[in-house]
């Protein structure tokens, strides 16, 4: 997480904080693939797109969670779909990396770090609204988390 934020320190002039368009340069932490946001080829890198977050929010139908398991299928599902419309996607070990470290994260802060399971309900906050889902009922874990 460290490490993430202090990506995101490198792109701004503040000191104190970071506006999330200042990481939408290609290349940053913006990448091809998103689970919530077109890619810079072909359209708006930095607004919520629900036609994109449709793959992680229709996974697991049925059930009211995400997990590991619907995590990896949306890395390879947004991966085949950026595939078919940007033939100039990029998918080197660096955005792989960071997909599976959003991954990770949004398991982790929204969910249970430990088990890997976090509520569709706080997802669609934390991915379209970007704010923790404080007014539902989230709070922070008691578990360090470490990345």
């Amino acid at each position: 997480m460290r490490t993430i934020a202090k990506v995101g320190f490198l792109t701004s002039d503040n000191t104190d904080d970071f506006a999330f368009e200042e990481l939408a340069p290609h290349g940053t932490l913006e990448h091809d693939a998103s689970f919530s946001r077109n890619n810079l080829a072909v359209g708006d890198n930095i607004h919520f797109n629900a036609t994109v977050f449709a793959t992680l929010n229709n996974l697991n139908p049925g059930i009211d969670y995400y997990n590991m398991t619907s995590a990896a299928q949306v890395l390879v599902q947004r991966l085949a779909e950026d595939n078919l419309i940007n033939p100039n996607l990029t998918n080197t070990i660096k955005e792989f990396t960071i997909r599976i470290i959003e991954s990770i994260f949004y398991l982790s802060v929204i969910g249970n770090v430990t088990t890997g399971v976090a509520p569709k309900n706080f997802g669609q906050i934390f991915f379209s609204q970007q704010r923790l889902p404080l007014e539902e009922g989230w709070h922070r874990s008691e578990v360090s988390i470490e990345f």
